[in-house]
């Protein structure tokens, strides 16, 4: 599992992501930052 250009990869397969919307909030009270968010989700696979 590694984390690589912003992507999560589980034995080098990137792990799909889904956006779920933004997050603003304001920093120091100077700059209004926007974050947009995604959800990964991990696929159930059968072990023998």
């Amino acid at each position: 599992m590694e984390y690589r250009n912003k992507r999560l990869t589980v034995n080098g397969q990137a792990v799909k992501d889904l956006p779920d919307g933004s997050y603003d909030y304001l920093e120091q009270g100077l700059a209004m930052i926007h974050n947009d968010q995604f959800k990964e989700t991990l696929a159930r696979a059968s072990r023998y």
